[in-house]
């Protein structure tokens, strides 16, 4: 079983919105952060896919600084769904210069290295 986690693209709109639908009751939902009426389906995001299968969906918002996520749903759950998503969320804040892709060719992983003298 090979999962991967990528950015939610344009063409990824219907089926995020469904697994919202399904998992939340509508793609609006209401942040924690301040009460406020937001649409999931229109945040940033990943989509995990597990051999070309849709097995998750997370999206966050950045506020002041701090990332907020809204919505984590692992559609095939007890794979570690959630936590790949999780991961990608936490890389991205971590290191928000990693681009998405170099050369055509998706980054999905980032590998520190480090020489104690």
């Amino acid at each position: 079983m090979t999962m991967s986690v990528r950015a939610i693209g344009p063409a990824d709109l219907e089926s995020v919105s469904a697994v919202l639908r399904e998992s939340w009751g509508g793609t609006t939902l209401v942040a924690l952060g301040r009460g406020e009426l937001v649409d999931a389906a229109a945040q940033p995001g990943f989509v995990a896919e597990l051999d070309g299968e849709l097995a998750g969906v997370v999206t966050w918002r950045e506020r002041d600084g701090a990332v907020e996520i809204l919505t984590i749903d692992a559609v095939l759950p007890g794979k570690g769904v959630g936590r790949a998503l999780l991961d990608a969320v936490r890389a991205r804040r971590l290191k928000p210069s990693i681009p998405r892709e170099a050369d055509g060719i998706p980054i999905r992983h980032e590998l520190e290295l480090e020489l104690l003298l």
